[in-house]
C-alpha cells in the first residue's frame, strides 16, 4: 500500500485476510482461497481484474513448514508440503501471468512475480526434507518463469529469507544469544518487515532488469555457512 499498490490477498483460514486488510480501506480486498485449487486461485485473480482493472504484481508467499526427521515424514506430509509450497506457486503464477499479459501490465512498467523461497532451498537444513525440497523447487521454478515470461514484460525474482520471526519455527525461541551468534553473523533473526522491504524493491519499476535473481535476506547466514552456494 505504501508503494501505491492496490492489494488483493488470500488465505485458507476463513476471514484471516479480510481481518488483516480491513484497516486499509477500499484499496485492499481479502478473500478465502486455497492456493492448491486452480478454480479458487482464478477467483482471486478475477477479483483483482474486476476491482482494480489489472494485475501488475504477484507475491507468492503461501507456505507450510514442520520440522521432522526424514524417516518420520509421512507421504501425506510430503504431498501437502509440495502442494502448498510448490504447486501453489505454479498455479498462481500461471493465472496471474495470463492476467498481467491480458491487462497490459507491460505498458504500465512491466509485471512482477516475486516468489518467497528460503535459504533452506540453497542448503540442507536438518529435519526439514520436505521443506528443503519444496523451496529448492521454488527457486528452480523462479528461473524457469524468468526465462519463459521475459518477452511478455514480466520479471520474476525470488527472495530467500533466512531465519525470520514468523511464528512457524518454534526452534528459534529456544536459541540463546551465544548460539545465535554462532549460527548467524548478525546474531539475530530477521523481521517480516525486512523481507517485505526487499520484495518492495524488486517490484519497483526501476528494477525491471532484475529477472531470475535469487536474493537472500538472511543476515549473512548463507555466506557464513561451511559450504556457501
Amino acid at each position: 500500500m505504501e508503494d501505491g499498490y492496490n492489494v488483493v490477498g488470500c488465505a485458507r483460514t476463513p476471514g484471516a485476510t479480510q481481518n488483516a486488510l480491513e484497516d486499509l480501506g477500499e484499496r485492499a480486498v481479502g478473500l478465502d482461497a486455497d492456493v492448491t485449487r486452480s478454480e479458487e486461485v482464478q477467483r482471486v485473480v478475477d477479483a483483482a481484474l474486476d476491482r482494480f482493472g489489472g494485475v501488475d504484481v504477484l507475491v507468492n508467499n503461501a507456505g507450510v513448514y514442520r520440522r521432522c526427521g526424514f524417516l518420520d515424514v509421512t507421504e501425506e506430509e510430503w504431498t501437502k508440503t509440495m502442494a502448498i509450497n510448490v504447486t501453489g506457486v505454479f498455479i498462481f503464477s500461471q493465472a496471474a501471468a495470463r492476467a498481467m499479459i491480458a491487462s497490459g501490465a507491460a505498458d504500465r512498467g512491466g509485471g512482477r512475480i516475486v516468489n518467497i523461497a528460503s535459504v533452506a532451498g540453497l542448503f540442507a537444513e536438518s529435519e526439514s526434507a520436505p521443506y528443503n525440497a519444496s523451496k529448492g523447487a521454488v527457486i528452480s521454478l523462479t528461473r524457469s518463469l524468468a526465462s519463459d515470461l521475459a518477452l511478455d514484460g514480466i520479471a520474476t525474482t525470488c527472495v530467500a529469507p533466512g531465519w525470520v520471526d514468523t511464528g512457524i519455527d518454534p526452534i528459534l525461541e529456544s536459541l540463546g544469544p551465544n548460539e545465535m551468534k554462532r549460527l548467524n553473523p548478525q546474531g539475530r533473526v530477521g523481521s517480516t518487515a525486512e523481507v517485505a522491504h526487499v520484495v518492495s524493491a524488486l517490484c519497483d519499476p526501476q528494477a525491471s532488469y532484475m529477472n531470475g535473481a535469487i536474493v537472500t535476506v538472511d543476515g549473512g547466514q548463507l555466506a557464513a555457512s561451511p559450504d556457501p552456494v
